[in-house]
């Protein structure tokens, strides 16, 4: 192990000699092609040691190209050594993107690598939550939301507080007063992912902001005689509508004879239409949902993932792409895939 020791410790003066000339392609090749020797040598500890030192030193150059490529070298090395997920493990890929700019087209592979990996090698077959988390607050630091949604559905505990917070912000981005559209992107979401709690958090999170921004009056209200308490927005149909199918979710025992699934079939009957262009595919994914929590057999085989949350609230563009608020025009979709 000595001599190979020596050649890590070689191969960084070399490094170094070429950043203080500014020879970033250089540096870059050296690090690959040696970590690459180790490989083959299956030295792993030593090649994973290389290639994260290096490119640590290639991001105080703002080398952000190089910097991708050497973690994704990082994770191919985890992956053919079978490192586990495990804090260190973890923490080195945090290292690397703490200051990695979300727009660089290179870091979604980069995050899509890492997952793959923690699914191999971890405990969740949804990849990491701890990592899901770091990158959907990765994502939103960015402002890239519907990057940011994917990760914050398959988080920890600390997600979908995050993920409310995150679509007020996005809804006032987006210059538009139906905010109930956007807290139903994080509620049906989370639904959707059969994760009730998280629903809950993400709904009180986003009305917890929104009363803190004083956007609306919210008042408490008894609804007909289903006797549903609601947090009430006058002008906000479908943020009273996602208070309300949290409560009917709670009270289901999966009986589709039952109170709890009457009521749920009359809130997708009575709010549907208040979605306006998105309303096929909200019905999608109360049929869905309705099949998780209610024992409702759907009236015909579904994929909530490439069908629904593909689509869910259409397939509009980017994170700030405004919404017509006179026609409840779609907002940008996500896929899983």
């Amino acid at each position: 192990m000595q001599p190979t020791t020596k050649k890590l410790e070689s191969t960084l003066k070399v490094l170094n000699g070429h950043l203080e000339a500014k020879q970033f392609y250089e540096a870059h090749q050296v690090l690959r092609s040696v970590a690459i020797r180790f490989m083959k040598k299956q030295d792993y500890d030593n090649a994973i040691e290389l290639v994260y030192t290096g490119a640590l030193e290639l991001a105080n150059y703002d080398q952000w190209n190089s910097v991708a490529d050497l973690i994704s070298l990082l994770l191919e090395i985890y992956t053919r050594s079978h490192v586990k997920v495990e804090n260190e493990s973890k923490d080195r890929l945090y290292d690397l993107l703490q200051d990695f700019p979300s727009s660089n087209k290179s870091v979604f592979k980069v995050t899509e690598a890492a997952i793959k990996w923690s699914i191999n090698e971890g405990n969740s077959p949804l990849g990491d939550p701890e990592l899901h988390h770091f990158f959907g607050s990765f994502y939103r630091t960015g402002g890239q939301y519907e990057k940011a949604e994917k990760h914050y559905f398959f988080g920890t505990k600390l997600s979908p507080v995050s993920c409310g917070v995150m679509m007020l912000d996005w809804a006032q981005e987006c210059n538009t007063t139906e905010y109930g559209l956007f807290a139903a992107r994080g509620v049906l979401g989370y639904l959707l992912v059969d994760w009730f709690g998280g629903a809950v958090s993400c709904f009180n999170a986003f009305l917890k902001a929104f009363k803190e921004r004083s956007i609306q009056s919210v008042e408490q209200r008894t609804i007909g005689k289903s006797d549903l308490t609601t947090s009430y927005v006058s002008s906000q149909p479908i943020l009273n509508f996602c208070n309300l199918i949290l409560q009917t979710v709670e009270r289901s025992d999966g009986n589709p004879s039952s109170k709890a699934t009457e009521l749920f079939i009359r809130l997708r009957n009575e709010y549907c239409s208040q979605f306006g262009e998105n309303e096929g595919c909200i019905c999608r994914s109360l049929d869905k949902i309705g099949e998780i929590y209610f024992g409702l057999v759907p009236s015909r085989p579904q994929n909530p993932f490439a069908d629904i949350m593909s689509g869910l609230f259409g397939n509009g563009g980017g994170a700030n792409a405004p919404v017509n608020n006179s026609s409840r025009s779609s907002l940008p979709g996500f896929s899983l895939d």
